[in-house]
């Protein structure tokens, strides 16, 4: 799971069905990637030939050679592996509540969110994380997405059924953006605050305010 790679389509399996044969095929799932994944072996280059003396650089005394460029840093991954570790349980099945905030994470696995079907509350305060992947948790009810750089929200179809508190603070969101959230048809609470919005557009056709709204 962990090193599966990131999903840019919809979830496997579909979030609005719990995956066949459940929790079983769940962790079976997750030990055969990690297997997969630590059998991967190095393929190294062939040694470089020998330079002749008169050809090779020294250094002298007092010059200072530039440092090497810093290794390109891995993107931090939020798939099944950091959600059980986060939720403290073996189990996706059992798993509730998961808190991460501060974690830099930046990317999500969400093919691994679809076995998480009792996950409610998820806190990501702090990171880099858009919303439409968490849309692959099917019970989600309550998320914190507070602080991660968000400009733009997309709500994929049929997703977010049961999302009732959505905290979007501290971020960059423009005005049109807004009314992606539409299409989320159990929202009650809705944190908008210190994203330098003063009144929200015009609500199109169906678009209810949530009871609880803060700019």
């Amino acid at each position: 799971m962990g090193m599966a790679g990131v999903s840019s389509g919809s979830c496997a399996p579909p979030f609005n069905s719990r995956p066949r044969g459940g929790a079983a095929a769940a962790l079976q799932l997750l030990e055969s990637r990690r297997h997969a994944a630590t059998a991967m072996t190095l393929s190294l280059d062939p040694p470089p030939k020998p330079v002749a003396r008169r050809e090779r650089q020294f250094v002298r005394v007092g010059e200072v050679r530039p440092a090497p460029p810093p290794p390109a840093e891995r993107p931090i991954v939020l798939d099944g592996f950091v959600l059980l570790e986060a939720a403290q349980v073996d189990d996706p099945e059992i798993a509730e509540r998961v808190v991460l905030e501060g974690c830099a994470i930046t990317t999500v696995v969400e093919e691994d969110l679809a076995f998480f079907t009792k996950l409610t509350h998820l806190d990501l305060g702090d990171n880099h994380v858009q919303l439409a992947p968490l849309g692959c948790l099917p019970a989600l009810k309550e998320v914190h997405l507070d602080c991660n750089g968000l400009t733009e929200i997309t709500v994929p179809p049929d997703v977010f059924r049961h999302l009732e508190v959505l905290n979007l603070s501290f971020n960059g969101i423009r005005p049109h953006a807004i009314l992606a959230l539409a299409a989320l048809p159990a929202l009650l609470d809705l944190d908008l605050s210190a994203n330098r919005l003063t009144r929200l557009p015009d609500s199109p056709a169906g678009f209810h305010t949530p009871r609880r709204l803060s700019l």
